[in-house]
């Protein structure tokens, strides 16, 4: 196995660094699923607690790399599985916080008494050279046997796909709702309504949001509202307000849309599109 890139502008260096960010705050492992043309980020229910939630995270690598060459495990199975920490990830980034002219960050698969994933940033410096800082982030290699483990699931039909708000918006109220009930109901119709709401034995405290775009809930393209149905068809989802509170620190992607499916009391889907990024989270819902 074989893997080695060099990533040369600064935004996609940053967008990189953000990606890890985002999956250092929802589990402490991941895995890194590499292949020819894109590389994917993986977290599995297991790694995300029993009311967590599945995520993966499609980078195209062609956006990201000016250099990219990788060999699996065999020509016929031409990938390579790594687990391995975010927040290790993200210490072998730190550098490019400090920097706006970082040069350039070599990622390459090595051998140092265990498996690394090494990373070499450029940073300039006063004098004529540049600095190199070297990080090397422990990996363990995950066996062909265990790859279904990480593809990504079917999903079912859902009942309503929604265009949804500013996520920064959203956590803020999914925050305070938090502080009142450890659940949230997450509504939505076909008509661009959509809701999120708390119960406790004293009070019911809803945020309503109106006209939003309608999407395809299997295809995603934007649909018309349907004229069939009445504002009371709401689709809704019960979900651990701390795990989607989580989840919506995906702010620090500045995702071009964000776009929710729901099964109605079944599963939330939610899915981030940023340029050459798209994120996805399968969040289960929880009995009442």
């Amino acid at each position: 196995m074989k893997f080695r890139g060099k990533m040369t502008e600064l935004t996609c260096m940053k967008q990189f660094s953000s990606v890890v960010q985002t999956l250092k705050g929802l589990s402490r492992l991941c895995v890194l699923r590499l292949c020819a043309d894109r590389f994917h980020f993986i977290i599995s229910p297991e790694n995300m607690g029993q009311r967590g939630a599945m995520v993966w995270c499609t980078l195209d690598q062609t956006h990201f790399f000016s250099e990219y060459n990788m060999k699996g495990v065999t020509e016929e199975d031409n990938e390579i599985y790594l687990e391995l920490a975010p927040d290790m990830l993200m210490k072998a980034l730190n550098s490019l916080k400090f920097s706006q002219v970082a040069k350039s960050v070599k990622i390459k698969l090595t051998n140092k008494m265990h498996p690394c994933l090494t990373f070499e940033v450029e940073l300039p410096s006063n004098a004529m050279h540049s600095r190199i800082c070297v990080h090397d982030v422990p990996v363990n290699t995950i066996p062909r046997r265990d790859w279904p483990d990480y593809r990504p699931p079917d999903l079912p039909r859902f009942d309503v796909g929604i265009e949804v708000p500013s996520l920064k918006t959203l956590r803020g109220v999914v925050d305070r709702m938090k502080a009142l009930q450890p659940h949230v109901v997450m509504a939505a119709n076909k008509l661009g309504s959509m809701s999120l709401k708390v119960s406790t034995d004293t009070a019911s405290i809803a945020m309503h949001f109106r006209d939003l775009r309608i999407v395809d809930p299997g295809l995603g393209r934007q649909i018309l509202n349907s004229e069939g149905d009445n504002e009371e068809d709401m689709y809704s989802v019960r979900l651990d307000a701390k795990r989607l509170s989580s989840v919506l620190t995906s702010e620090l992607l500045h995702p071009r849309r964000v776009i929710c499916h729901i099964l109605d009391d079944q599963m939330l889907h939610m899915v981030l599109e940023h340029e050459d990024v798209l994120m996805h989270y399968c969040v289960t819902a929880v009995s009442a």
